[in-house]
């Protein structure tokens, strides 16, 4: 600025005399009005505007025009400061002033709030200067601060309101600026706030955070007009979890206990691999005639970070086991509470190598709530009940003494069931791992139950060497694009998986779920193309599916069985309208027919299936059994769990034939799986799982899931109702076809008029399968679970 002169002292009249004080600091102008100049006629106005901040006060002289060209300079300007009782305590003179576009700025130290500031400036006009007067008040610059406003609960791509709450907190002066809205140091977006002295305003912003996860919202204010007295609070930042779903995750199991377990994992903080260990010992104890760790199981889990894995835990032949191990056995021999039958249990295995590989907590730890409903006791459910009706709850004394009255009478529904030794063997996995179990102090006494035979010649082979081999597979899941959906599940040595995938494969042509077209859900065509599509996959998971393990010098030609010209040209024997007459296996890698085979599986249904989600995006589709109900019915003396009959499901005579082609892909064989047709699934749309779904039902469990899936992908319906539809299920390609009530009678007809077996009429509840099912919507991302209702214990909890 240009040079200062100085002289204080004298009086003036006082501005509201002794009433200025502290009740004219809270009434200070956000900027003086402009103020007359002496003379008339002048194009000149002048407005002053002192603002304090550190330590100085700028004063801020702005001159207006009418029209005038603006002068550059102020040659002086006179600059009178009052004490707040009205003293006049300095005088200052500046000469030259520079004034850019009409905006002279005044840096003048020892100034205090409140001070009245009288101000005198020569504005040049040509050769004349005009004198222009102002006065203002010392005010406070202005000071922002910001206080976010988060919403408790956000989810991944929704689009919510984030509130802003920006504060003029000074109280002299207001401010224009702008308020900017940050994701850690990536900017969302930026709005303009004007803000009075001490003046307050809400800014809502439209906020979507694509990624899950913890998150820092920051707002900022900045390019404050006028400048801020204080930038240091011009932040304020929140943290925010950014959820996956709406929902903290979902457990839908087939009995309550079980799913409550899994839940209380899940809010405890633990993944969606916790909670499936600990439903799974959970459904060992209140299931025990479907499931157990003395079974197999098969799964499969999707994780947050993207991948898939299929668990192949089903039980292993051992190694003494041969393909004539059965021959001239027939079915009831077999499966007549035999120790022949056991393979070795895989089920705690997987498990194991569960949370090992993809879970939080410890095995002990997801033991400890089963361990307490073992040793406290549970009231039997009504499917506990109904199987101890059934001889395989009997025979056995270790079996009788657990699942029947001391009288020798079924369980009835409600009976306080304590099973100690189970709990005691929980114990001991809790404490010493897996490794009590396939190698340690259970090991022995588990070899010599299995060598227990109802049947002559069917005791068990398996040694303590079987047990301590016993190893998990994992590998990649199959996947199967149909209508915009990925449908991911299972390979070998499960067929489930091929089988529902082929069958998608083959009805891609038709138009399922356009009703004007003849193919809404349950209508007869509909129920005709599937039930074709299903005989055909029938036949060749008769012929090509197994255990495929490369060690047995045998692969399932999975490729082969799922190429669009494969599935292609079986899908062309389909006719909506007929039934084919005589259904064969194909050749997949060469199209030609091969040999009629018109064996079926056994109609066993003892399985259980559970869905789980985690609050991160894990998702859990988990398949477990003993085979039959209560397996072979033999119960580990001393340790309270019963051996599966798996090996029952291998070719009780071998088939492989070099002449014909056939592979004998389920033959048995020494370490071999026997082919299951568990079938978990995960639905997947543009990367994103929808829906995980699976169901127990021995041979008929890919006609069920298949339904299910179509119901979704095809008709459109949610998950809840997806799952309550009537089902039709077979379990070969010549079987006799089941079906529940709730079907249009015309299309029952429909099926009979063209030759197809309904044998099976309904009575009572729909009686087969327990689709446990889990859904996420593709737009809210809320969480759906869905207990089929033909279970009748099942249950599902949706965590808020």
């Amino acid at each position: 600025m240009g040079g200062k002169c100085s002289s204080r002292g004298g009086q003036i009249a006082r501005v509201a005399a002794t009433a200025f004080g502290a009740a004219f600091l809270a009434l200070l102008p956000a900027a003086p009005a402009p103020s007359a100049t002496i003379g008339s006629a002048s194009p000149f106005s002048l407005t002053a505007q002192a603002l304090l901040g550190g330590e100085q006060t700028d004063l801020y002289l702005r001159v207006a025009s009418d029209g005038s060209p603006l002068p550059d300079t102020l040659g002086k300007v006179q600059l009178k400061a009052f004490a707040l009782d009205g003293d006049l305590v300095s005088t200052d003179n500046f000469f030259d002033v520079p004034a850019p576009r009409g905006v002279a700025v005044i840096h003048r130290p020892g100034l205090v709030r409140g001070q009245l500031l009288t101000v005198k400036a020569h504005a040049r006009q040509g050769s004349q200067n005009e004198q222009l007067l102002a006065e203002t008040h010392v005010a406070l610059r202005p000071d922002l601060t910001l206080e976010p406003s988060v919403p408790a609960t956000i989810v991944r791509k929704q689009e919510f309101g984030l509130d802003v709450s920006v504060n003029e907190v000074a109280g002299d002066t207001g401010a224009g600026a702008a308020v900017s809205l940050y994701d850690g140091h990536t900017l969302l977006a930026t709005r303009h706030v004007e803000l009075g002295a001490g003046g307050s305003e809400e800014l809502r912003f439209s906020v979507n955070l694509p990624d899950p996860g913890s998150h820092t919202l920051v707002a900022t204010v900045s390019n404050s007009e006028p400048a801020e007295f204080n930038t240091e609070n011009n932040s304020a930042s929140a943290p925010i979890d950014v959820r996956v779903y709406d929902g903290g995750g979902a457990v839908v199991t087939e009995e309550k206990h079980a799913t409550e377990i899994g839940a209380e994992i899940l809010k405890a903080g633990g993944n969606a691999v916790d909670a499936a260990a600990a439903v799974e010992f959970a459904l060992n104890v209140t299931l025990p005639h479907t499931n157990g760790i003395g079974g197999g199981s098969t799964v499969l889990i999707h994780l947050a970070d993207g991948e898939n894995y299929a668990i192949d835990a089903r039980e292993k032949a051992p190694a003494a086991a041969q393909p004539t191990m059965f021959l001239g056995k027939t079915p009831l021999n077999v499966r007549n509470q035999s120790g022949c039958t056991v393979g070795v249990p895989g089920t705690l295995a997987a498990i194991d190598l569960m949370l090992s590989r993809w879970g939080t907590m410890s095995l002990g730890e997801t033991l400890q709530k089963p361990i307490e409903l073992a040793e406290d006791g549970f009231p039997v459910g009504t499917a506990l009940a109904n199987a101890t009706t059934d001889d395989r709850s009997g025979f056995q004394p270790e079996t009788r003494a657990i699942f029947r009255l001391p009288d020798g009478s079924p369980l009835p529904p409600g009976y306080l069931l304590k099973q100690t030794d189970l709990a005691k063997t929980f114990r001991l996995l809790a404490a010493l791992g897996s490794a009590a179990f396939y190698q340690g102090e259970i090991a022995p006494a588990l070899v010599a139950a299995q060598t227990r035979t109802r049947s002559t010649g069917c005791a068990g082979r398996m040694t303590l060497a079987d047990l301590a081999a016993y190893r998990v597979k994992v590998s990649s899941p199959v996947s199967t694009r149909y209508r915009g959906y990925d449908v991911v599940t299972v390979p070998p040595s499960s067929s489930g998986g091929l089988v529902l995938s082929q069958a998608l494969e083959m009805l891609r042509r038709f138009p399922l779920g356009d009703a004007d077209a003849g193919y809404g859900a349950g209508a007869g065509k509909t129920l005709n193309v599937m039930i074709e599509s299903l005989r055909l996959a029938f036949a060749d998971r008769l012929m090509w599916m197994g255990d495929d393990d490369p060690s047995f010098g045998y692969a399932v030609p999975v490729n082969c069985l799922l190429s669009d010209e494969y599935t292609a040209f079986r899908s062309g024997l389909i006719n909506d309208s007929s039934r084919i007459p005589t259904v064969t296996a194909g050749n997949p890698c060469g199209f030609q027919a091969a040999a009629p085979d018109d064996s079926e599986e056994p109609d066993s249904a003892h399985t259980t299936h559970f869905s789980i989600v985690d609050k991160l995006g894990n998702m859990v589709s988990f398949t477990t059994t003993l085979t039959d109900g209560f397996g072979t019915g033999i119960t580990v003396p001393g340790y309270g769990f019963v051996l599966n009959d798996s090996l029952a499901n291998f070719n009780l005579t071998p088939v492989k034939n070099p002449v014909t082609g056939n592979p004998g892909a389920n033959d048995p064989g020494p370490n071999r799986r026997a082919m299951g047709n568990t079938t978990p699934v995960v639905l997947f749309r543009d990367g994103e799982p929808l829906v995980t779904t699976g169901s127990p039902g021995s041979g008929w469990i890919p006609s069920i899931v298949l339904q299910v899936v179509s119901n979704v992908i095809d008709q459109g319906m949610p998950i809840q109702q997806a799952v309550d539809a009537p089902r039709f299920w077979l379990n070969g390609p010549t079987a006799g076809i089941g079906w529940n009530a709730g079907f249009p009678a015309e299309s029952i007809a429909y099926l009979r008029a063209l030759g197809q077996p309904i044998t099976r009429e309904p009575s009572g509840p729909p009686a087969l399968g327990s689709v446990e099912s889990l859904q996420v919507d593709p737009v809210t991302y809320k969480l759906s679970a869905a207990s089929d209702p033909r279970a009748p214990d099942g249950s599902a909890i949706v965590l808020p």
